[in-house]
């Protein structure tokens, strides 16, 4: 419903900064996944995730939104759900020194992105994505399980250093209760109604949205 296509937006964020242009050589093209390196090639990488800490829960007490009236004089109800926990970014090198030097580029991408046009990237794929209304917390990183341990992946004694780096995040997402899939708007209009039963003059607040 929002798991696959959060950790895919955070993934996609670093993935666009580290590319073929990125001013340190050896970080250039840099590995970045959701899934954990288990090859040797893969080294150093980034290691993409997102820990929820929060219920999932709508936004509200029966907060539907609706669409206007289609071709058939349908409207159609959706719900607005949010979600809230850490963006996490495990940086894992073959050498402290790599993981460190790492680790400080990820630093650097989040606390000078707005400062530097090649960091501006990470953030704005963050916050001006389609789908998700997503905030991050960029003004604090949490820093995390900085380890050494002997033993890969794919077999040999050497030793693997890893450090996690992690960002608050909160969001929401709408999505059709038939299919699953999210919702693109266009277009979101408040509309005060009378509540006629109850009689309150102020009413009720419906939410019509205007999918592209």
């Amino acid at each position: 419903m929002y798991m696959a296509q959060l950790i895919t937006l955070l993934t996609q964020g670093v993935r666009l900064t580290f590319d073929a242009n990125y001013p340190v050589p050896e970080f250039q093209n840099l590995h970045v996944s959701p899934e954990f390196p288990i090859i040797r090639e893969n080294y150093p990488a980034v290691w993409v995730d997102f820990e929820p800490t929060q219920p999932l829960h709508t936004a509200g007490i029966d907060s539907f939104m609706y669409t206007e009236p289609d071709a058939n004089n349908v409207v159609h109800a959706y719900k607005k759900w949010l979600f809230e926990g850490y963006a996490t970014y495990t940086v894992m090198a073959l050498t402290s020194l790599e993981r460190d030097r790492l680790f400080d580029e990820l630093v650097k991408m989040i606390a000078f992105g707005q400062l530097n046009p090649q960091l501006s990237i990470y953030r704005q794929t963050i916050e001006n994505n389609e789908w998700i209304a997503t905030q991050t917390d960029f003004d604090q990183i949490s820093q995390r399980g900085k380890s050494a341990t002997s033993g890969t992946p794919w077999g040999s004694d050497d030793m693997l250093y890893e450090i996690t780096m992690a960002m608050a995040t909160i969001g929401e997402f709408i999505s059709d209760p038939s299919t699953g899939e999210f919702v693109l708007l266009d277009e979101v209009e408040f509309e005060a109604t009378t509540e006629s039963v109850a009689g309150d003059p102020d009413g009720p607040v419906k939410t019509w949205i205007y999918p592209v």
